[in-house]
């Protein structure tokens, strides 16, 4: 991870249909919400069960697929 990185959330994919994805996305609360994000803003071929996590990155924010290194 660089140092300009920080890891907001991480979640798993739950379900996927041909343009939204279902995912539980734990959100540093005391239990995950269920999130709906477009297929299409993931950077990788994602599947039921995969990791990905969001992040800010250079003042953007950032999907990445698998777990944050």
């Amino acid at each position: 991870m660089n140092a300009a990185m920080v890891t907001l959330l991480t979640g798993m994919v739950d379900s996927i249909d041909s343009q939204m994805v279902s995912a539980e996305v734990n959100t540093l609360g005391v239990q995950n919400e269920i999130m709906i994000f477009p297929v299409n803003i993931f950077p990788c071929s994602i599947n039921e069960g995969d990791s990905f996590y969001i992040s800010y990155e250079n003042g953007l924010p950032k999907i990445g697929c698998g777990s944050p290194e």
